[in-house]
């Protein structure tokens, strides 16, 4: 049950981040929502960051994509 509830908030802060919605609380709750994966991983994981795979890669993507856009303070800089 906690799994899913887990998935559900973030799969709605991604949507609120594609969505621009909110985006600099959404990548913060994204942020937390990764670095709790890197932490479990790190210690009940069979692997370690060194390990040949990509169970660690997608998810430094991810929490470096999202402080990316909390760095920009939620995309309020454009190019336009």
């Amino acid at each position: 049950m906690s799994t899913q509830i887990s998935a559900f908030i973030e799969m709605i802060g991604a949507f609120s981040v594609a969505a621009v919605i909110y985006t600099f609380n959404s990548a913060i709750l994204i942020m937390l929502f990764m670095m709790g994966a890197i932490f479990k991983k790190s210690l009940f994981g069979r692997q370690n960051l060194r390990t040949k795979g990509y169970i660690w890669y997608y998810d430094l993507l991810i929490l470096f994509g999202a402080f990316v856009i909390f760095a920009e303070n939620g995309a309020e800089f454009t190019i336009l």
